[in-house]
């Protein structure tokens, strides 16, 4: 059930901007304003922040004023958004097993995961790097994306160095939603010009066997 943390006693005969001033240049605003100016119904979908909450709004205006109905859909959009997700994951999946199966080279095929990711996750890039035993190198395979490359820095990479080999040491997933300040992201400059926000990286393990990282 929807609650605004007011009583409507509290609302009855005020200023709907005063009561909820947070609301003021959002696109409810804009569509309520709109409503009135153009004398037409309006119809569209809000997220507010406040309550975390989405909501369908349905406006009539009228000679009195106007008339708003709202609907809590905040269910129906994460069932939508759950929908969508395992969609995607689903295509990245056979992506993937096509690329296993059609490659010609461990290169190729793990150049095609990596445009798969890219693809369907909308990552901005990713890469995948193999395990070179011998000299305990991660040795990078495949990039796609906003870099293709596989030369440079990021070519071989020390297990236990940087925030790549990290994960190879550590065998553990290493996530965030805060680039510009991970201790693991060397380069801030970097990821600040680039407006990098999020990264994943993975270690791969066959057999409780470090085989490389993705990420």
């Amino acid at each position: 059930m929807l609650r605004l943390e007011k009583n409507p006693e509290e609302l009855i005969g005020r200023n709907i901007w005063d009561e909820f001033p947070d609301l003021v240049g959002s696109k409810a605003y804009e569509e309520y304003h709109r409503a009135v100016t153009e004398q037409m119904p309006v119809n569209s979908e809000l997220f507010y922040p406040p309550l975390a909450c989405y909501f369908d709004i349905r406006a009539f205006p009228s000679q009195d004023g106007l008339s708003v109905y709202l609907q809590d859909v905040t269910e129906r959009k994460r069932a939508e958004d759950s929908l969508r997700e395992r969609a995607r994951t689903a295509m990245l999946g056979a992506d993937v097993g096509l690329a296993l199966t059609q490659g010609a080279t461990i290169r190729d095929m793990l150049s095609r995961c990596a445009e798969g990711i890219v693809q369907h996750l909308d990552a901005a890039f990713a890469r995948v790097w193999t395990l070179n035993a011998e000299e305990n190198v991660l040795e990078l395979q495949a990039s796609a994306g906003m870099y293709t490359h596989t030369n440079g820095p990021h070519g071989r990479v020390p297990v236990g160095q940087f925030k790549i080999g990290l994960i190879a040491e550590e065998r553990k997933p290493h996530l965030t939603n805060a680039v510009v300040g991970d201790e693991r992201v060397g380069d801030q400059e970097w990821a600040k010009r680039e407006g990098m926000i999020a990264f994943a990286g993975y270690p791969l393990i066959v057999d409780d066997r470090l085989v490389g990282v993705i990420g």
